[in-house]
């Protein structure tokens, strides 16, 4: 799913996913595969502060539930603006 032309350019996941797995069990692999790959991470517990540290440590962005469609709208221009969407 990370390699090849239809790759995504960019991830936008839950921390806590529906698997059990979470999102930062997602991101390790996924930025092994493609280093410098954004992620969005979205939390109903974006309050915690040591999710809030491990989130920032990562260089990924947090957005709290429920996310509007204008708040996902800056955070894309936010990622963008720091690494052009498709740029590899």
């Amino acid at each position: 799913m990370l390699e090849g032309a239809d790759s995504p350019h960019l991830v936008v996941a839950d921390v806590m996913l529906g698997s059990g797995m979470s999102g930062f069990e997602l991101l390790g692999p996924a930025r092994t595969l493609r280093p410098g790959l954004p992620f969005i991470f979205v939390s109903g517990a974006s309050g915690d502060a040591a999710l809030q540290a491990e989130i920032r440590a990562s260089g990924a962005m947090l957005l709290a539930k429920p996310v509007t469609l204008a708040q996902l709208e800056h955070a894309l221009t936010d990622v963008s603006a720091t690494r052009p969407i498709g740029a590899s």
